[in-house]
């Protein structure tokens, strides 16, 4: 697995061809979670893998953007046995099956809620949701919420809301690079996210600020990869 620091992992978490595996060193994958490294798993900046998930089933490759969430039970298929093959057995000789294998992808924001399923080849748009216990059988456009078995969409969410925020820190970092995130923006994020620390209270600790500007440029960069 490769990470520079090292990403919060608590233990058990299986890793099969962990070398083939990239976890973003801010996110943080749970117990009992399974990822196949297969031909290759990349999770991106704030990650969040619920226990019980099981990622890349199948083999081949998964990306999960920056942001990203997978609640308890998910599973993200990227392959598997068909019909064609007389076994669909994994530990059945490799003559005996017919395996496809695809990209399966998350983009920046996008959420997978408790037990939900996606087969090889979905893409999650940015902001897409899953719902619970949901089986994705077709790409989910972006900021939408899908649900069901099949899933189909069911709501879509405002971007707009979000754009503001996008806008505003995107603006404040093309300027000199030295001035502070504006107040309404903090203000927004104290509201939306709940994380109940306020601007004035991350400035005052020595180094708060390039810790604060590295998460934010983070953000945007999650945005402006979509």
């Amino acid at each position: 697995m490769s990470a520079s620091k090292g990403p919060a992992i608590y233990q058990p978490v299986v890793m099969l061809k962990d070398w083939m595996i990239t976890i973003d060193p801010t996110s943080r994958v749970d117990a009992f979670t399974k990822i196949e490294g297969g031909e290759g798993v990349t999770i991106g900046r704030f990650v969040h893998i619920a226990s019980f998930s099981h990622l890349n089933i199948g083999g081949g490759r998964l990306i999960i953007g920056d942001y990203c969430t997978v609640s308890s039970g998910g599973r993200l298929i990227s392959g598997s046995n068909t019909k064609d093959g007389i076994s669909c057995s994994a530990s059945a000789p490799k003559s005996m099956q017919v395996v496809i294998k695809k990209t399966t992808e998350m983009k920046p924001f996008s959420c997978v809620f408790a037990g939900g399923t996606v087969l090889p080849g979905v893409t999650l748009g940015e902001g897409a949701i899953l719902g619970a216990m949901s089986l994705a059988t077709h790409d989910i456009p972006p900021w939408e919420v899908w649900a069901g078995v099949p899933a189909r969409c069911v709501w879509r969410r405002s971007r707009d809301k979000f754009q503001e925020v996008f806008d505003a820190i995107q603006e404040d970092h093309q300027g000199q690079g030295q001035g502070e995130i504006p107040d309404t923006v903090w203000a927004y994020l104290h509201q939306e996210t709940g994380c109940g620390v306020l601007r004035d209270e991350r400035v005052q600790a020595q180094g708060a600020q390039k810790a604060l500007e590295a998460e934010v440029d983070a953000y945007v960069k999650g945005v402006r990869s979509a």
